[in-house]
């Protein structure tokens, strides 16, 4: 289909353009003195292949990623539930939208000059600049901020114009291209004695076992029976009609995972760049949540677990979703319209949102756990659940489009 193929021929070279500019080194980097830096401070858990691959190894101009617009968006909709005037602003059709999405660019902007500032301190005192000085740092804030608005201009046309959702769009391209790295890299382990065989063979079906977890969780839906009353509309006499309502066992996706991995790796990035000399108190408080550390699993599971809440919040609305029912004339079987319909479902949804914060954090914790026992896993959970999902949602979206 026609279609269907400029779709994907438009995200393909989409993808070609993101990758040519991850071997753009920022202006006024030292290659040679910046690469003992990154291998010493590169050991970030289940983090660091998705960050390893958005180009901070080389310090490219896309080096930052777009991390800071997933976090912009976040903040958006939390702003949107304790604002009345911006979620006004969700109703007013098209140009409501338009002025949301410039708000969250704007934001994104904010969060991303920061976070540049952050970093290009951080390289002017770390001496891998060839021509240290606040020069050096005003062209590396531009080349970062610059870098990360493409990006993020750049999944927002892959979303309108190519397959899938542009930011998991280009997470997959970076994942994808280390993952035959980490696999030779398991191998090269075992081949060399440090790990046994067992502990090989442990760490692949380990990694096997919840790539189907993942799949089956994902594509799991809790059904709520829903019956459509008889109704007339003009001339037209509607029967009562029986149906239901899918809800995910998995509603917040992985915008939890890549929250939390967002703000563990700002974390990581302190420790490793700011403070160096490790004599500071932000340096002794940061290393206490530093990866290999138990303090560190238990906030990275926290952070995931109050994150796939909050979404799972912002997207299931007990109380607009029992509106919307009633407003049809539709009504839960067994429930009585209006409150019990949204008493009935804010407990589903608590229900399947406990579960599917759960899976997040096992899938997310359980490679890390092996690897702090010895297990050879260059390959984390976080990146593997990123991966598969947006995978799905790719062969979904081509299935949806395949069939109209």
């Amino acid at each position: 289909m026609p279609e269907v193929a400029r779709r994907i021929v438009f995200t393909l070279g989409a993808l070609l353009v993101y990758r040519l500019g991850l071997y753009i080194l920022v202006p006024g980097i030292d290659p040679a003195a910046w690469d003992p830096i990154f291998r010493i401070h590169s050991t970030i858990g289940p983090l660091a292949p998705l960050f390893s691959a958005g180009g901070i190894h080389r310090l490219s101009i896309f080096g930052m990623g777009i991390f800071s617009y997933i976090a912009a968006a976040v903040v958006r909709q939390l702003a949107t539930i304790v604002s009345p005037r911006l979620a006004a602003l969700r109703q007013q059709g098209w140009r409501g939208r338009q002025i949301v999405v410039r708000r969250t660019r704007y934001l994104t902007l904010l969060f991303t000059t920061l976070q540049a500032c952050t970093v290009a301190f951080a390289l002017n005192k770390a001496n891998v600049a060839t021509n240290p000085g606040l020069p050096f740092v005003f062209s590396t804030v531009a080349t970062l901020t610059a870098g990360t608005m493409f990006l993020m201009w750049l999944s927002d046309q892959i979303t309108l114009r190519g397959l899938g959702n542009g930011i998991a769009v280009i997470l997959f391209a970076s994942l994808a291209a280390e993952l035959p790295a980490a696999i030779a890299g398991t191998f090269m382990l075992h081949n060399a004695g440090v790990v046994s065989l067992s502990v090989t063979t442990v760490s692949i079906v380990t990694l096997l076992g919840l790539t189907v977890l993942i799949v089956f969780v994902e594509q799991a839906r809790r059904r709520i029976a829903v019956r459509f009353l008889p109704r007339q509309i003009g001339a037209r006499s509607f029967d009562e009609l029986a149906s239901y309502l899918p809800l995910k066992l998995n509603s917040a996706g992985i915008v939890p995972v890549m929250i939390a991995s967002w703000l563990l790796f700002i974390l990581v990035t302190l420790e490793g760049l700011l403070t160096a000399d490790g004599g500071s108190w932000l340096a002794a408080l940061v290393k206490q949540v530093q990866p290999g550390r138990a303090t560190y699993l238990i906030l990275y599971g926290l952070l995931i677990f109050f994150f796939a809440f909050f979404y799972a919040a912002l997207v299931l609305d007990p109380d607009r979703t029992a509106d919307v029912l009633k407003n049809v004339q539709a009504e839960v079987v067994g429930v009585g319209p209006g409150e019990s319909t949204a008493i009935h479902l804010d407990s589903i949804v608590s229900r399947t949102t406990t579960i599917g914060a759960g899976y997040l954090v096992l899938v997310c914790l359980l490679p890390e756990l092996l690897v702090m026992s010895g297990a050879p896993l260059m390959f984390g959970g976080t990146p593997l659940l990123v991966m598969i999902c947006t995978s799905l949602d790719l062969d979904h979206q081509v299935r949806e489009r395949l069939r109209l």
